[in-house]
């Protein structure tokens, strides 16, 4: 019997398929098997529903072969929390730093050379490469030979590389989180802005306000304004300082409404008792403190609605159907109802990216829930 001419099957016999797919991995191995299979794919994107974040976790220290494990809360309906979650492995050159953006990107940053890239490892790891980390404006070193601290803090897309290869925009956070840059399609060089006189917490572009923004530790909401050859940031407005004081962390949140934010607030302590014994040294030389004289992790999180036109900022109590993913990452937020079994409403999900307390810890970071790795990163993958 003559083998099946798969690649010949009608164009309204695939699309029907294709429209039956629910996961974004059998969407790409669809599209992988010949080019009539990938022309019904990219014809039906709009068919395939809502994706949750994977969970990347961090290179494996002990073998650093540049693999890297990646997490699908969605491949699987067992209620048992502990079978719920299928992996997958996923190369990448070994000794790069990876922050989660959304549309299946990340960004990827060589810890010894500076190479910056943008990567898809849904779509056949497509590569996008950018200037070097060494270019910003206002580079330093020592933000990647220090322990504890990274040149480029967070990131965010502006939209899908994948869809337009040349309408998007890439904008980091970097330095002492003083900065923002960015990068177009083009471009051979970073877009800068002028150093502002406080730190950044986090960066995100809001879909709805088509408008990047930033938060800084002394409570103003910018908006990052490209112009030309340089970046803008106005002040949007500024919220109650007493939301900072105790906080580790604050994370900036589209919300489903349009002209309103969502200020995420990470309580937690970070304190060493440098008194006691030590225990032993890290590669780097840098003394390293045992774990159970830390203390160290998350108490809480408290969640603040922003009003970008009026100025008011509240605090809420309940998030109702959406469910927040934070880290090492674009913050992002989801109608949970969308996802049910898989992910829970009105609750937080997080990895820790206390990155300046690694160093002093023989373990890593104490927030890190059960899944997370060292500087783990969730992916947005539609």
């Amino acid at each position: 019997m003559a083998a099946a001419a798969w690649e010949g099957l009608h164009e309204d016999l695939l699309g029907l398929i294709v429209k039956k797919i629910k996961l974004i991995e059998d969407f790409v191995c669809f599209g992988m098997v010949c080019k009539s299979w990938n022309e019904a794919v990219n014809n039906n994107k709009q068919y395939l529903p809502p994706q949750i974040p994977w969970l990347m976790l961090a290179e494996d220290e002990t073998t650093k072969n540049g693999r890297r494990q990646i997490y699908n809360l969605s491949s699987s309906s067992s209620k048992d929390d502990d079978d719920k979650i299928s992996s997958r492995s996923l190369y990448f050159p070994p000794d790069r730093r990876c922050i989660g953006l959304n549309h299946g990107w990340m960004l990827t940053i060589s810890r010894t050379g500076g190479d910056m890239n943008l990567v898809n490892p849904l779509s056949g790891n497509s590569e996008i490469k950018l200037p070097n980390q060494t270019s910003v404006d206002n580079y330093n070193k020592e933000f990647e030979t220090q322990p504890g601290y990274l040149f480029t803090i967070k990131a965010a897309l502006s939209g899908n590389p994948s869809e337009s290869s040349s309408n998007f925009t890439l904008m980091i956070l970097h330095g002492a989180g003083a900065n923002v840059c960015c990068w177009r399609p083009g471009n051979t060089r970073w877009t800068s802005t002028i150093e502002i006189e406080s730190r950044l917490y986090d960066l995100i572009y809001s879909h709805t306000n088509d408008q990047f923004y930033a938060i800084s530790f002394t409570g103003f909401i910018w908006a990052c304004i490209i112009q030309h050859d340089s970046i803008v940031l106005r002040q949007v407005t500024m919220i109650d300082c007493q939301i900072f004081y105790s906080s580790t962390w604050i994370y900036i949140v589209e919300s489903a409404t349009p002209d309103v934010l969502l200020l995420v607030h990470r309580d937690g302590d970070m304190e060493c008792n440098y008194d006691v014994e030590e225990a032993g040294t890290d590669e780097e030389g840098e003394k390293l403190y045992d774990d159970t004289h830390m203390k160290y992790g998350l108490n809480d999180f408290r969640v603040y609605e922003l009003d970008l036109i009026n100025g008011g900022c509240s605090k809420i109590m309940n998030l109702g159907d959406r469910a927040i993913f934070v880290g090492h990452n674009t913050s992002i937020s989801f109608d949970a109802s969308q996802f049910i079994g898989v992910i829970k409403p009105n609750h937080i999900y997080f990895t820790d990216d206390n990155i300046e307390w690694y160093p002093s810890l023989i373990k890593g970071g104490a927030d890190i829930p059960s899944l997370a790795a060292k500087i783990a990163s969730y992916l947005h993958v539609i």
